[in-house]
């Protein structure tokens, strides 16, 4: 047993959670956590990744997907402002938020069958294009 380990939970083989322990994170009298926190780790596409968190109350595969989320819509609102030139967001309302997402996504759409009708130009909503 590691120094930094509390306690292990078990792991369905069949999940793409592959590691569920409690844990302290650092390094013992220097920076170490004070409370111990459940580290999951998970496999997605061949890609290992690591979350630290608090959460009990979720399963690990609950955990996972969230997290997977979480950076769908990193990615996207990273898309965005690649293609739209948008370094912040004004609103701060749920709805305000809203109306400028979708705003700049009619925009964008609308110069892209501009460009494509006019030009000749392809242009594509896909990542990383």
């Amino acid at each position: 047993m590691s120094p930094g380990f509390l306690s292990c939970f078990s792991v369905n083989p069949d999940s793409i959670v592959f590691y569920d322990q409690i844990v302290f994170l650092g390094t013992k009298g220097i920076n170490q956590t004070v409370k111990g926190l459940r580290l999951i780790g998970y496999r997605i596409d061949g890609t290992d990744y690591w979350v630290a968190t608090n959460r009990h109350d979720l399963t690990a595969e609950e955990i996972a997907q969230v997290y997977k989320l979480r950076w769908n819509i990193g990615t996207f609102f990273g898309w965005w402002k690649r293609h739209l030139k948008v370094y912040h967001l004004i609103a701060r309302s749920k709805y305000g938020l809203m109306v400028q997402i979708l705003g700049g996504l009619i925009t964008y759409l609308l110069l892209a069958i501009y460009c494509r009708e006019q030009h000749q130009e392809p242009v594509s909503i896909k990542q990383g294009t």
